[in-house]
C-alpha cells in the first residue's frame, strides 16, 4: 500500500529530509523526570509556565543494513521479507509536563502500550495512516494528550533490467588489488625457487656421481692396497729366507740371508704393486704414504657421502617450499573473484537503481525502502519480461519498478565489440578486421600483464562477432517499439488496471458466509450478488494444483465472459447494462460503508489466497510507475567532444566515437523515449548530460576501461559499463524522480501521469460519468479498453481541472463491456 502525499489528501501531509533518528536503547524509568525538566528548563519563561506534551516518530531503515555482516548490503530475496506481516514504528516522546508518570499510547482509539519510558516502538499490521495518541498518565484533571496521524510508509521498489541496472563491471566487493600484486611477487618467488630446485637437482645428480666415482675409485685402491700387500706377503716368503748353521763346540746358530730364485720377481711385482696403490692414491688425492691408508680411504666416502646428503637435503626442502610457493599461489588465485549479491547475473548493490533506493531509505525517517533487485547482465526485454515473472512481492503494491532496457535489444554489447575488432564498422556493410596489432590483441596484451587472471574470456568476447556495428544497429533499432509494447503488456498482467481487484472481490466472496457482521448489501451496493457468485465458482473450481495455476489473465478473460453474459446478473445491483468497472471493487474495499468491511479486507490481506494476491484493491496502471532510464553516452572526452582513438578502447577509431556520440546513442535514446511515452511510462533524463565530460577517454572517466573491468571482476565484460561514479550519476537521476513522484512539494516539474482511484461510474442515457475531484490546471483524461489484452489504453475525453469536482464522460454509447482509466498529467 502507497500512501502517496497530495494536497487533495488529508493523509498527505508532505515528507521532508530530515536527519535519521539514532536509535538505541530505551530509557530508564528514572530518566523521565530529567528528560521533561531538560525541556522545560530550555523552554522560553513563558512557555515553561505551560507544560506541553508532544512526540515524534520514524521507520527503522529496511534497505542499506548488513546484519549478517558479510559485508554486503541484505537484499530481499524472499516474500518474507518483502512482505512481512508487521511494520515497525519508533516513537519518542519530545516534550512532557514535570508530573508525566508514564504514557498511555492509543491507536485509532485503542489503549495499545502503557509505558514510562520516553521511548518505545510499535507494529502495524498494514501500511496505512493511523491516528496515534498519546497521553499522559495523571490525574484526570491535568492528564494531557498529544495527537498526530502517523502514516506508515514502506517504498517497494523494483529494479529490472539489462547490465546497465545490476551494476556489471561493479561487483559488491572486487578483487582486492594487493592479490594481483601478491601473485606478481609469489610467482617471481616461485620461478627462483623452481630455478633454484632444478640447480640443487643438478648438484645432487653430481654429488650421486661423485659417491658413486669416489666409491669405485676407493675400490680400486683398496684392491691396489691388497694386491700389494700380497706381493709384500710373496716377497717376504721367497726374499726373507735364511740359512743357518749350528756350532757344535759353541752351540750357536749362525744365520745368512738366503733368498731363493723367486725373490728378485717377488721384489719386483711388489714395487710394481707399490706403485699401482700410490696411483690410485694419487687418483684419489691422497698423499702416496702407506700409512692409514683405509681411514683415508674411509674418510673420503665419508666427504662424499655427506655431500651428497647435502645436495639431497637441499632439493628436499626446495622441493617443500616449491608445493608451499604453488599452494600459496592457487590460494591467491582462488581469493582473487569478485563478491556479488548474485554471481550469475553480475548483480550488485553499487548499481545506479539500487544506490537511487538508497538514497531513498536515506531521505527521510519516517518511511522505509523495500529494493528487489531482478536485474541481469546481458538481458533484452524478453528476459526483463522473465525477469518480472519471477517476483513475487506477496501482493503489495509497488511503488516503482525502475527499468534500463532497450540496449540490448539494440545490440548494444555485439557493437562494441565490432567496434573493437573492425575498422570503420560505424559504416554498414562488410566489416574488416583490424589491422594487426590493434582491438582484440591489445585487449590481450592488457589481460596478459595480469597474470592472476588467467584466460580472460577475450577469445569468446569477440570471437563470434561477423557484422559492423552500423549493419546490427540500423536492422536492430527498429525492433524497440514492439518489444516495449510486450513488455507493457506484461506489466498490464502483473498489476493489470482492475484485475487484482477481481481476485479481492473474489476471495471476500468466498468469506461472506462466515462474517455474519458484514451485510451483504454493502457489497451488492457496488456488484451484482449473482457475478460475486459466478467469479467465485471460477476461482473455487477444479483441484488444488488447477486453482494455484489460474492466471490474472485467466480471472479477466473470466470476468469478460461474467459481463457479456444475460442481464440478469445485474438486477440485484441495479446495473441494467452489461458493465463493469474496476473502480466498483475498488470502492466496495478501499472506501468501505462501515468498519465491518474494512476489517475483513484486513483480515483478507493477512491471510493467504491461492494466487498470492493480498494488496487492498486498488485501480493501479503499474505502467505510470514505470521509470525506464535512458543510456549515457561513453564517447566524449573532458570537453564533452567525441573521444579520439583511445587506448580505454582499443581498436576503436575517431570516425567510429563520432558515429557512437551522433548516431547510435541519441537514437538509442530517442527509442526509449519514444517507448515510455507510448506505453506510459516515465523517462528518467538527466543521466546522458551527466556523462557529457566523462566518456571512456575522458580524464575523469565514468566508465570501466579494459583494466578496470579486468582488475575488479576479472573478466573483460564490464568494459564499457559505468563505474561507481557513473552509477552515482545513475543514483542521482532515478532518485530526483522518485522523491518528486513519491513526496509532494519535490522538485518543480510538471507531474508524471498517475492513475487515480476512480469513484463510482454512473450510467445515463447509454453514457459512462466519471465524477472525479481535479486540481486547478491538471488535465485529466478518460482512457478505455474493451479488453485487459487490447493493444493499448484509447483516450476518449480529457478536461482541465478548475479544482472542484468535474466529469468525465465517455461520449460513446455503451454498448459492451469495457475497463477505464482515469490518468492525470
Amino acid at each position: 500500500m502507497s500512501t502517496r502525499r497530495s494536497p487533495s489528501s488529508k493523509a498527505t501531509q508532505r515528507m521532508r529530509r530530515r536527519p535519521r533518528f539514532a536509535r538505541g536503547g530505551r530509557f530508564q524509568a528514572g530518566l523521565v523526570l530529567l528528560f521533561a525538566l531538560t525541556i522545560a528548563f530550555a523552554l522560553p519563561a513563558s512557555a515553561a509556565k505551560t507544560p506541553t506534551l508532544d512526540f515524534d516518530w520514524s521507520m527503522p531503515d529496511r534497505f542499506g543494513l548488513d546484519e549478517n555482516g558479510d559485508g554486503l548490503i541484505d537484499y530481499f530475496n524472499t516474500v518474507d521479507r518483502i512482505a512481512p506481516k508487521e511494520w515497525i514504528v519508533d516513537f519518542v516522546i519530545t516534550s512532557a509536563p514535570l508530573d508525566a508518570n508514564g504514557f498511555d499510547v492509543y491507536v485509532d482509539g485503542v489503549l495499545r502500550l502503557s509505558t514510562k519510558s520516553v521511548r518505545f516502538s510499535l507494529s502495524f499490521p498494514y501500511e496505512d495512516a493511523y491516528e496515534v495518541r498519546v497521553a499522559t498518565q495523571a490525574v484526570p484533571a491535568s492528564r494531557m494528550s498529544a495527537i498526530h496521524e502517523v502514516i506508515v510508509q514502506d517504498w517497494l521498489i523494483v529494479g529490472v533490467g539489462d547490465s546497465y541496472a545490476s551494476g556489471e563491471g561493479n561487483p559488491d566487493i572486487p578483487i582486492a588489488g594487493h592479490l594481483f600484486d601478491d601473485y606478481n611477487r609469489v610467482s617471481q618467488n616461485l620461478r627462483t625457487f623452481r630455478n633454484q630446485l632444478a640447480n640443487a637437482i643438478q648438484v645432487a645428480t653430481a654429488r650421486q656421481s661423485d659417491l658413486a666415482a669416489v666409491m669405485a675409485q676407493t675400490a680400486k685402491a683398496r684392491a691396489a692396497k691388497q694386491a700389494y700387500d700380497a706381493a709384500v706377503a710373496f716377497q717376504h716368503a721367497h726374499c726373507d729366507k735364511q740359512s743357518c748353521v749350528t756350532d757344535p763346540i759353541f752351540h750357536k746358530t749362525v744365520c745368512v740371508p738366503a733368498p731363493d730364485l723367486d725373490c728378485p720377481g717377488a721384489v719386483a711385482n711388489s714395487a710394481a704393486k707399490l706403485a699401482d696403490l700410490f696411483a690410485q692414491m694419487v687418483l684419489l688425492g691422497l698423499e702416496k704414504t702407506l700409512s692409514d691408508i683405509e681411514g683415508r680411504l674411509a674418510q673420503l666416502e665419508s666427504a662424499a657421502r655427506l655431500a651428497l646428503q647435502s645436495a639431497t637435503t637441499l632439493v628436499s626442502s626446495l622441493q617443500s617450499i616449491v608445493a608451499q610457493t604453488e599452494s600459496d599461489l592457487a590460494n591467491i588465485r582462488s581469493q582473487a573473484k569478485p563478491v556479488w549479491q548474485n554471481a550469475d547475473a553480475h548483480r550488485s548493490a553499487w548499481s545506479g537503481q539500487a544506490q537511487a533506493a538508497l538514497r531513498l531509505e536515506q531521505a527521510d525517517r519516517r518511511t522505509s525502502v523495500t529494493f528487489v533487485h531482478l536485474a541481469v547482465s546481458g538481458s533484452v526485454i524478453a528476459d526483463v519480461i522473465q525477469q518480472l515473472g519471477q517476483l513475487n512481492v506477496g501482493g503489495r503494491e509497488i511503488d516503482a519498478l525502475i527499468v534500463s532496457g532497450g540496449g540490448n535489444d539494440a545490440r548494444f554489447g555485439p557493437i562494441i565489440e565490432s567496434l573493437i575488432k573492425f575498422r570503420r564498422s560505424d559504416q554498414a556493410g562488410p566489416a574488416q578486421i583490424d589491422a594487426p596489432g590493434e582491438g582484440a590483441a591489445k585487449l590481450s596484451a592488457a589481460c596478459d600483464a595480469l597474470p592472476l587472471l588467467g584466460d580472460c574470456g577475450i577469445p569468446a568476447f569477440l570471437g563470434d562477432i561477423t557484422q559492423s556495428a552500423g549493419t546490427m544497429f540500423a536492422a536492430a533499432l527498429p525492433n524497440l517499439p514492439s518489444r516495449y509494447k510486450r513488455l507493457d503488456d506484461r506489466l498490464q498482467n502483473l498489476a493489470g488496471f482492475g484485475v487484482a481487484d477481481i481476485l479481492d472481490i473474489a476471495s471476500l466472496a468466498t468469506r461472506l458466509a462466515r462474517d455474519q457482521t458484514l451485510p451483504a448489501a454493502e457489497l451488492r451496493h457496488q456488484l451484482s450478488a449473482a457475478m460475486v457468485s459466478e467469479l467465485t465458482a471460477y476461482v473455487q473450481a477444479g483441484t488444488p494444483a488447477a486453482r494455484a495455476a489460474k492466471t490474472r489473465s485467466d480471472l479477466a478473460i473470466e470476468l469478460q465472459r461474467i459481463v457479456n453474459g444475460p442481464a440478469a446478473l445485474f438486477d440485484a445491483a441495479g446495473l441494467r447494462s452489461p458493465v463493469f468497472l474496476a473502480s466498483d471493487v475498488a470502492l466496495a474495499l478501499s472506501h468501505p460503508v462501515g468498519s465491518s468491511l474494512q476489517r475483513l479486507n484486513h483480515a483478507l490481506l493477512s491471510e493467504a489466497f491461492p494466487l498470492d494476491i493480498r494488496s487492498p484493491a486498488r485501480p493501479i496502471t503499474l505502467s505510470t510507475r514505470v521509470y525506464i532510464t535512458e543510456y549515457p553516452d561513453a564517447s566524449r572526452d573532458d570537453n564533452g567532444q567525441p573521444c579520439q582513438a583511445s587506448p580505454f578502447l582499443p581498436g576503436v577509431e575517431t570516425p567510429e566515437w563520432a558515429w557512437v556520440a551522433g548516431t547510435m546513442i541519441p537514437q538509442l535514446n530517442a527509442a526509449v523515449r519514444a517507448g515510455a511515452a507510448t506505453e506510459g511510462w516515465r523517462f528518467v533524463t538527466g543521466i546522458y548530460a551527466s556523462f557529457h565530460a566523462h566518456g571512456v577517454c575522458a580524464s575523469d572517466s565514468w566508465f570501466n576501461s579494459p583494466v578496470d573491468t579486468l582488475t575488479h571482476q576479472g573478466d573483460i565484460f564490464g568494459l564499457a559499463h559505468p563505474n561507481r561514479s557513473g552509477h552515482q550519476a545513475y543514483a542521482t537521476a532515478i532518485f530526483t524522480a522518485l522523491q518528486a513522484d513519491l513526496y509532494s512539494g519535490g522538485l518543480p516539474r510538471p507531474p508524471r501521469p498517475v492513475a487515480i482511484d476512480l469513484p463510482p461510474p454512473a450510467l445515463k442515457a447509454g453514457l459512462v460519468h466519471f465524477p472525479i475531484p481535479t486540481v486547478l490546471g491538471r488535465r485529466y483524461f478518460l482512457r478505455q479498453k474493451p479488453n485487459l489484452s487490447s493493444a493499448a489504453w484509447a483516450t476518449v475525453t480529457s478536461l482541465t481541472g478548475d479544482g472542484e469536482d468535474q466529469i468525465l464522460t465517455d461520449p460513446h454509447p455503451l454498448s459492451r463491456s469495457a475497463f477505464y482509466q482515469v490518468v492525470a498529467e
